[in-house]
C-alpha cells in the first residue's frame, strides 16, 4: 500500500513538473483594448488585427505592431510591457491603465471630445490650415492671409465662431460641414499655443507704401494680403503677398515674384535693393501716350521736338530704353529694370542722367545713337515679360 501511495505522489509531482518552461505565452490579446496614460492626456488603442491608433496630446497617429517576447512593439519604435497589475508600462517608464476614448465617455458640456481636435489640420483639396489650441482658440491660415478666433465643442463637433463645423472622420482626420476632408499636419512657422497668429505681427510691419531708393518704383502692401506695383510711367499691376518665415513673398499678376525683408526702418528686396517708407507721387502716370491698350507704354518716335519719346531696342544686345514724355526714362535688360531717372530734351539730342551724363542723338534713318558710338537703338516695344 505504501508503494502505491509513493507511485501516485510521484505522478502528481511529475504533472506539476518543472514549471519554468511552460509559462503562459504573451499574445496580442493581452494588449488589445484602449489604454490611457496616467500622466498625460494621451491614449493608445490596440486592435486585434495588428494595428493601433495613438492620440498623443492631440497628435493622432496610426500604424502596426508586433509582439516580441513579452513586449508590444509599435512600428515607430515604442515598446510596452504588462505591469502585472492590469496596466502597461512604456519604454520610457510611463504607466497606462485600461480606459476608454473621450468620445466613448458619457460627458456633456463644451469640453467633450476636445482632445480629438487639438493640433494642426490641413485641407486635402486646398492650401488651408486649421490650428486648434487647448485654450479654445484657433488660427485659420491660407497662403495669403490668416486670422484667429475661438471655438467650442458641441455634441462631438468642433464649432468655430465663424460658423464652420468639424467632426472626426474615424480615420484620424476631420471633415467639415461641406464634406471637405482635413488631415493631421504641421506648420513650419506656427507657434505652439493660441496666443500668436502666424507671422501676423511681422506682416503688419510690411503694410503700407514703399518706394525704391534708387528707382522710381513703388509698392503698396495692403493688410488683406494684396498689393499694387507702380512705376513712374503710370503703370500699375496687382498681386498678392504672404509671409514665409520673416520674408514677405510677393507674386504679381504677370507671374513676377519678389521677396522682401525688414532692414532697419525700411525694406530690402532679394537683389539687395532698398526701399523706404514713401507715398506714390500725385502726378504719377500723367502722359500723352494715347489710349491704345496694348501699347500703353509706347509711342511711335517721330523726328523733331519730342521725337525721342517711345521705346527703343538695342541692335546688338537685349536692352531697351523707354523714354516718357514726363522727362523720365527706364532702362531694361533681359533680366528686368536696370535703372530709371530723368533726361533732358534739347530738340535733336537728349541727355540721360545716369550718374555720368549719357547723350543720344536722332539719326537720319530713324534710329538713335549715343555720342560714344556704343549704342544704336531702333523703335520697338518692350517685351511682354518685362512689362
Amino acid at each position: 500500500m505504501l508503494a502505491v501511495c509513493l507511485v501516485l505522489l510521484l505522478g502528481l509531482l511529475a504533472g506539476c513538473g518543472g514549471g519554468d518552461g511552460d509559462e503562459t505565452e504573451i499574445t496580442a490579446g493581452d494588449f488589445t483594448g484602449c489604454w490611457e496614460y496616467e500622466d498625460y492626456d494621451s491614449w493608445l488603442v490596440v486592435y486585434e488585427d495588428g494595428t493601433y491608433d495613438w492620440d498623443w496630446e492631440g497628435i493622432l497617429t496610426s500604424g502596426s505592431y508586433t509582439i516580441e517576447g513579452d513586449e508590444l512593439v509599435l512600428d515607430e519604435g515604442y515598446r510596452f510591457t504588462l505591469d502585472g497589475a492590469g496596466g502597461l508600462v512604456d519604454s520610457d517608464g510611463d504607466t497606462l491603465f485600461a480606459s476608454r476614448l473621450p468620445d466613448d465617455e458619457d460627458q456633456s458640456g463644451g469640453a467633450a471630445g476636445i482632445e480629438d481636435f487639438i493640433g494642426c489640420w490641413e485641407y486635402e483639396a486646398y492650401d488651408l490650415w486649421l490650428v486648434v489650441y487647448e485654450n479654445e482658440a484657433y488660427d485659420w491660415i491660407s497662403t495669403t492671409d490668416s486670422y484667429s478666433g475661438t471655438y467650442a465643442v458641441e455634441e462631438g463637433e468642433l464649432v468655430l465662431d465663424n460658423g464652420m463645423r468639424y467632426t472626426p472622420d474615424g480615420a484620424g482626420g476631420l471633415t467639415d460641414q461641406d464634406g471637405d476632408a482635413l488631415f493631421a499636419s504641421e506648420l513650419s512657422d506656427s507657434g505652439s499655443d493660441g496666443d500668436e497668429s502666424v507671422d501676423e505681427d511681422i506682416f503688419q510691419s510690411f503694410v503700407g507704401y514703399w518706394g525704391y531708393d534708387d528707382y522710381d518704383v513703388w509698392a503698396y502692401i495692403y493688410d488683406d494680403g494684396t498689393c499694387e506695383w507702380y512705376s513712374s510711367n503710370g503703370t500699375s499691376i496687382s498681386g498678392s503677398c504672404w509671409m514665409e518665415g520673416e520674408v514677405l513673398r510677393m507674386e504679381l499678376e504677370d507671374d513676377t515674384v519678389m521677396e522682401f525683408s525688414l532692414q532697419g526702418d525700411g525694406l530690402v528686396d532679394h537683389e539687395g535693393d532698398t526701399l523706404s517708407w514713401s507715398t506714390v507721387p500725385d502726378n504719377l502716370g500723367e502722359n500723352d501716350w494715347g489710349d491704345e491698350e496694348d501699347d500703353w507704354y509706347y509711342e511711335e518716335p517721330t523726328a523733331g521736338n519730342g521725337g525721342f519719346v517711345g521705346c527703343w531696342e538695342s541692335v546688338d544686345s537685349d536692352d531697351w530704353l523707354c523714354l516718357y514724355s514726363d522727362g523720365t526714362y527706364e532702362w531694361y535688360s533681359e533680366d528686368g529694370l536696370v535703372s530709371s531717372s530723368t533726361y533732358e530734351n534739347y530738340g535733336d539730342e537728349i541727355c540721360l542722367d545716369m550718374g555720368a551724363d549719357m547723350w543720344f542723338y536722332m539719326g537720319t534713318d530713324g534710329s538713335i545713337y549715343d555720342e560714344e558710338g556704343s549704342w544704336e537703338m531702333f523703335p520697338s516695344q518692350l517685351p511682354d515679360y518685362l512689362r
